[in-house]
């Protein structure tokens, strides 16, 4: 058997279309290339941004624990020095209350009778007679109390 013989034209033809065929599929691998490289490029961004995310987050999260420390710290020094401030007042307020205590049980009225004599014996200047005004000494404080 003989090979059948191809005319020219038919043959540069098919030669053209195969040539078309063979072009187009190397352009669409290359157009599948092109998009594998911008898919690989945006993946590439994608993690990038990602660890820049966490590396925010981690920064973040430790600033939040330095200042949530700092605030702690801060409630604590107050916290004492309103203790030392109310233990001051209560101090202060009780020193008053014996005071006051010991002032009540010393100022009697005998002792505070002997306190106006010593004043006006203390005085530099007396005065006699009955025209002086009643001002000047008061006599009920002269005399013993009855009680």
């Amino acid at each position: 058997m003989t090979k059948p013989r191809v005319p020219d034209s038919i043959l540069r033809n098919y030669e053209a279309v195969e040539a078309e065929i063979t072009k187009l599929k190397v352009a669409s691998q290359t157009q599948k290339l092109v998009e594998k490289e911008a898919e690989t490029a945006q993946k590439r961004a994608i993690i990038e941004a990602e660890k820049i995310s966490l590396v925010e987050a981690i920064e973040l999260n430790r600033s939040l624990a330095q200042k949530l420390s700092q605030q702690r710290v801060a409630e604590i020094e107050n916290e004492m020095h309103a203790a030392k401030a109310r233990a001051q007042a209560d101090a202060e307020f009780y020193r008053v209350q014996r005071e006051a205590e010991a002032n009540r049980l010393l100022l009697t009225p005998e002792m505070l009778q002997l306190e106006a004599v010593r004043a006006l014996a203390n005085n530099t200047k007396v005065y006699f007679g009955d025209k002086l005004p009643g001002v000047f000494v008061d006599t009920n404080l002269l005399k013993p109390s009855v009680g």
